[in-house]
């Protein structure tokens, strides 16, 4: 499938230039392609034709010449088939568009005169929204063509009238008809302000977690100065602590060296005393335990006039 199909009827061999670029399909469709549509932003294509339909989801650009993966010649491409089953058994495919009011649903007329609405955003795959009638159901033949069609009753192609919910169908009588497509695009509006709600929802949810981190880290904050202050506090506890052991350690020194000293001077007191009284009692009638021991004219302590008689 070539990007630039324009260029490529104008010039076959446009294609082989070194500026082209192909998708490769990692599904390719099985049944002869007529048209391709693109989407209105650009990201998918829709290559289709009587039997069937295939949806492509095109690759970023990126690049300075901003191509297809860079500009690479070949480009791979997810692709999916389009409702397979039904549109290969049932009828024929006659027109393809784009929702014009949304970039997930796409428009498929078929030869039975019904436009059918499809979701192509789900993860499951397309899916069917619904089967708009636009006309009367062909049931009859004659001669292998549809009655309606030989009329020219059938619907042949169609178009989205913009900012309206109608579309105008084109019969095969080349008589105008509009149709209204449920309000769809009222329900595209509705689902986006839902989507608006609910964006507006989780705003305020994430202003509430931030108003409450914010309180959380101020409480935490305060709580963390607290902690510093009583840190500090702790200190100056510990810093008096020490203080009052070293004025602790430096009276108990004073008083040892107190003590120390009384002992020093009482022992040279008791030691002096004991020499004396060993000096005293060496002389005559020094040492009061000698009974036997006379001494001329002694006296008595209080009384020098007494003397003790002889026998």
């Amino acid at each position: 499938m070539c990007l630039r199909g324009d260029l490529c009827e104008d010039l076959p061999n446009y294609c082989c230039l070194p500026r082209g670029q192909r998708l490769q399909l990692l599904s390719p469709p099985e049944f002869n392609v007529e048209r391709v549509v693109g989407s209105a932003c650009g990201g998918r294509l829709c290559a289709y034709g009587a039997r069937g339909a295939t949806l492509v989801d095109l690759p970023a650009r990126w690049g300075r010449a901003g191509l297809f993966d860079n500009g690479n010649q070949t480009v791979l491409c997810k692709s999916v088939s389009l409702d397979e089953r039904f549109l290969f058994s049932q009828g024929e495919i006659r027109r393809v568009q784009w929702h014009p009011s949304s970039l997930s649903h796409i428009l498929v007329l078929m030869s039975d005169n019904t436009i059918r609405l499809y979701n192509i955003a789900l993860k499951s795959g397309p899916k069917l929204v619904k089967s708009i009638p636009v006309g009367l159901k062909p049931s009859s033949q004659l001669a292998g063509r549809n009655i309606l069609d030989s009329l020219g009753d059938t619907a042949v192609d169609f178009t989205p009238l913009p900012n309206t919910d109608s579309l105008l169908i084109l019969r095969g009588d080349g008589e105008l008809l509009t149709q209204a497509t449920l309000l769809l695009r009222k329900e595209y509006m509705s689902r986006q302000s839902r989507a608006g709600s609910a964006l507006a929802r989780k705003s305020a949810a994430l202003s509430s977690l931030a108003n409450n981190f914010l309180n959380w880290r101020n409480t935490i904050s305060v709580e963390m100065d607290g902690v510093v202050e009583r840190g500090r506090l702790l200190q100056q506890k510990c810093a008096l602590a020490e203080q009052q052991q070293e004025d602790l350690k430096y009276r108990s020194r004073s008083s040892f060296l107190l003590v120390l000293i009384v002992s020093i001077v009482i022992n040279s007191v008791l030691f002096i005393m004991s020499l004396y009284d060993t000096l005293f009692s060496r002389r005559e009638g020094g040492d009061p335990t000698n009974a036997h021991a006379h001494t001329e004219g002694g006296t008595t302590i209080n009384n020098p006039g007494f003397k003790e008689g002889r026998g």
